[in-house]
């Protein structure tokens, strides 16, 4: 398997003490750019992730979200 999903229950607090997000699994890059990827070798993650994504508790950080801007716009073929 190539994820983990975690039991607990994350919370970022913000500095007047209002939660703005929880999240049961924290997601890396590569689950977004395989869920986009249109190569037919990775079809398999593909599908996987596009599983793992679409699970209700599921987060990532701004910096994933950059790193798979950047990617997904400047290095996959074709780009998004």
């Amino acid at each position: 398997m190539r994820w983990i999903k975690f039991a607990v229950s994350v919370r970022a607090i913000d500095s007047h003490g209002m939660s703005f997000m929880t999240a049961e699994c924290f997601i890396d890059t590569n689950i977004l750019l395989y869920a986009v990827s249109d190569a037919p070798s990775e079809h398999g993650k593909r599908d996987q992730d596009r599983e793992i994504i679409s699970e209700k508790k599921v987060g990532f950080s701004t910096q994933v979200f950059g790193e798979f801007y950047e990617n997904a716009t400047r290095k996959l073929k074709p780009r998004l």
